[in-house]
């Protein structure tokens, strides 16, 4: 029986922007859609009640970190590679008119340099950073109240951008740049749709409209517009520290572990468990065996 002499035999008013939305349905949604009126007996089917059984589109997405021996050639290509592609991110965020190689800084100028951490050393009343560009590498001080106000935490073979004084041979920090992405997606999910997380300790399960999967190696989920990252968390470190980097793996240099795009949603393993926002990704910090159901439409979790 057709859709629309359904709806007239039970009597059911269909809206206008309802019948927009029947004609994207494929057979199993008309099918599911007939169903839940003849379940719910509604007095009229509008777009909302329509997506309710409307199905999202699924894709997934398996991120593998490649080992592989090398030549010096190939390091450093993938060297440049991975030092082009975040400091082009952090050069966005940074005063053009700072900006200079490590090789043309002059004495006594206010500027701006990007460059990977080559060595740390803690002092009482700061950090001793040696920052090393494709020119030079130069010193960098940076005050533990800086450190303290931004939280800051440095890693050698970060990506930095720093903004401060040069005098004496080193770099005075006032500013400190990280290749953050950030989500600035305005996204509309209109479908009841709901993603099922839990903590097995060595993976994480996700079950999305019935389909289930085990994710141990970092995965991507594009649930129509949305993008969902589901990572194992194995040094229990802030997720806002790891996506401060747009790397997956803190500290180390690689390609195939970074983040090309800013993610809405973050599954990950945490202890205890945590739920923050950070610029406009929602981050879920799941403890050992804890389950949690978040609702795309509205990025939040259910509760209760």
């Amino acid at each position: 029986m057709k859709l629309n002499t359904f709806l007239k035999e039970t009597g059911i008013i269909l809206t206008e922007d309802g019948a927009k939305e029947i004609e994207n349905l494929d057979e199993e949604e008309i099918k599911e859609l007939k169903q839940k009126i003849l379940r719910e007996k509604p007095i009229f089917v509008d777009k909302k009640f329509i997506l309710s059984v409307k199905k999202p589109k699924i894709s997934f997405y398996e991120l593998k970190l490649k080992e592989m021996e090398m030549d010096m050639r190939k390091f450093v290509e993938i060297m440049n590679k991975y030092f082009d592609t975040l400091s082009e991110r952090i050069k966005r965020k940074m005063n053009p008119l700072r900006m200079v190689s490590i090789s043309s800084l002059n004495e006594n100028e206010y500027i701006g340099i990007i460059g990977i951490i080559k060595d740390i050393k803690e002092k009482e009343n700061g950090v001793i950073l040696e920052i090393e560009d494709k020119t030079g590498s130069v010193i960098v001080f940076i005050n533990n109240e800086m450190i303290k106000k931004e939280n800051i935490n440095f890693l050698v073979n970060d990506i930095v951008g720093i903004e401060g004084l040069y005098k004496s041979g080193k770099v005075i920090g006032e500013k400190v740049f990280f290749p953050v992405l950030e989500n600035d997606k305005d996204v509309k999910f209109e479908k009841e749709t709901v993603i099922y997380a839990r903590n097995d300790i060595d993976s994480i399960r996700i079950a999305i409209n019935g389909k289930l999967w085990t994710v141990k190696n970092p995965a991507i989920f594009r649930i129509d517009d949305i993008e969902v990252l589901v990572f194992l968390n194995e040094k229990n470190l802030n997720p806002k520290m790891i996506l401060r980097r747009s790397n997956l793996l803190p500290g180390r240099i690689n390609l195939s572990m970074l983040l090309y795009s800013a993610p809405h949603i973050v599954i990950t393993t945490h202890t205890p468990s945590l739920r923050e926002d950070c610029r406009n990704i929602k981050i879920f910090g799941l403890d050992k065996k804890e389950e949690i159901r978040i609702k795309l439409s509205t990025l939040e979790e259910i509760v209760g």
